[in-house]
């Protein structure tokens, strides 16, 4: 891998390797060589190594204390899984909510219970009417007569007391239902009790010394901190004169800054617009009149990854740019009669060898067959034939 000082030294200010003497020569340069060059010659942006996420909890005294710690450090736990319980009078509203419940739920059973009962005996003066008429049907007398009258205002009057009977039932369950409804807003008032994941991820870090602190420690430091590594990303700015070289799914290669021997691979998943206020705020820290943009990476999975928190650089490759395929700059290439040829070296000799390319923007090409990152290429030189020798001198 090119340091960042090797990257320099590569490219001139017009973009050309650098300078040719004036008795130029028939150089060798390894393919790997010239796809690090490739990879050089684009942006490099600083950036800085971020978890997937990251959640630091507070204790809110003003909640209440902390009554029970429900998880440990280093526990992996789900998005909504309970991690602590305040302390509070909540509970003692909810039993008082249960017990109304308990209390409005037995008034429903006995009202219910004493309109049985009244219509019970409505139906039984209603069935003791029925035969009375049936007998006066049969022996109209006076004294049947007045009975069926006594029947008819009894029956009249234990139906309405029936009635009544049932608007207490349903006034019972009225007030059951309003029970009900303020047990269950004391419940969910008692579920705040209990703080939860917001997002799944490993207990980084957790402080049980700190319940039995101060207030304002509590308010100042973190009780624990949930984080989620499951992928890592790279964050940082890019230049508004830079920003078009970004694109979304764009290859790049990461650096660690302090050992740049250590490399990974990944892709753009963000390339951010600014609102107002963020231009201002980074506008203080440099150029008032240069904006800078957010940008994302995600990092591709490797068995050493890179530590949290650690600055690295970002290698922006060229668009269309594929790790483990052979891109080169278009000036090692030659056409002639519709088909490309480089100067491949052989047993330290050159020979014009045919390659079958893909152009690419920004002057590079992709060798699809032909060439292997083991094989060594000369730069094409006016006077440069088949079978010079490396190191010899060009004849223009």
């Amino acid at each position: 891998m090119l340091s960042l000082v090797s990257v320099i030294s590569i490219f001139t200010s017009n973009g050309k390797t650098k300078k040719q003497t004036s008795d130029p020569i028939v150089e060798a340069q390894s393919v790997k060589s010239l796809i690090d060059e490739v990879k050089a010659s684009n942006l490099i942006l600083a950036g800085k190594v971020m978890p997937n996420n990251s959640n630091k909890i507070k204790i809110d005294p003003e909640r209440g204390i902390v009554k029970e710690i429900m998880v440990n450090e280093g526990d992996v736990v789900e998005k909504g899984q309970p991690l602590f319980k305040y302390q509070t009078d909540q509970q003692r509203k909810v039993l008082e909510a249960e017990m109304e419940v308990e209390i409005k739920a037995r008034a429903v059973e006995q009202t219910q219970a004493t309109a049985n009962q009244k219509w019970t005996a409505h139906n039984e003066k209603v069935t003791e009417l029925g035969k009375a008429r049936q007998d006066y049907a049969k022996e109209k007398s006076e004294e049947l007569q007045s009975m069926i009258k006594a029947l008819e205002g009894e029956v009249t009057s234990l139906h309405a007391e029936a009635m009544v009977g049932d608007n207490e039932v349903m006034n019972a369950e009225t007030e059951l239902r309003r029970a009900r409804l303020l047990q269950e807003n004391e419940n969910e008032r008692l579920n705040e009790d209990t703080v939860t994941a917001d997002h799944s991820g490993k207990i980084k870090s957790l402080n049980r010394d700190l319940v039995n602190q101060s207030k304002e420690r509590q308010k100042e430091e973190n009780f624990m901190e949930i984080l989620d590594d499951s992928n890592l990303y790279v964050n940082g700015q890019v230049t508004e004169f830079d920003r078009e070289k970004l694109a979304v799914d764009q290859q790049v290669e990461i650096m660690d800054r302090k050992d740049q021997e250590k490399t990974w691979q990944g892709n753009i998943v963000q390339v951010a617009n600014l609102t107002g206020d963020e231009k201002q705020d980074d506008q203080k820290e440099e150029n008032p009149n240069l904006s800078k943009f957010p940008y994302k990476v995600k990092i591709d999975q490797k068995e050493e990854m890179p530590l949290i928190g650690s600055n690295v650089y970002v290698n922006v490759l060229p668009k269309g740019f594929v790790s483990g395929k052979v891109i080169i700059n278009q000036r090692y290439l030659i056409e002639k009669d519709e088909k490309y040829y480089v100067w491949k070296v052989e047993n330290n000799r050159i020979n014009e060898h045919e390659v079958k390319v893909t152009p690419m923007e920004d002057g590079l090409a992709e060798i699809v067959e032909g060439l292997t990152v083991e094989d060594q290429l000369a730069f094409p030189q006016t006077g440069m034939v088949e079978g010079m020798e490396v190191g010899a001198s060009v004849n223009a």
